[in-house]
């Protein structure tokens, strides 16, 4: 899928460290939730909320077609 596309570019031209505050900031945004959600419903959330957070980073939107 081509969000999926964008999605690995983004993250493949992060560094590493930029990319491991993005996941700060995203685990910061889900430690409400951390205790409710099961590890992969989680993990999922977590990887959706870096992929939001590299959009928004970068002015990408999602790409949705319907």
């Amino acid at each position: 899928e081509l969000d999926d596309a964008m999605g690995r570019v983004l993250r493949e031209s992060m560094t590493t460290a930029q990319l491991e505050a993005l996941t700060r900031q995203a685990e910061e945004e889900l430690r409400p939730f951390r205790g409710r959600l099961p590890h992969e419903a989680y993990t999922q959330s977590l990887r959706a909320s870096v992929d939001r957070l590299l959009r928004t980073r970068a002015r990408v939107p999602d790409l949705v077609f319907e």
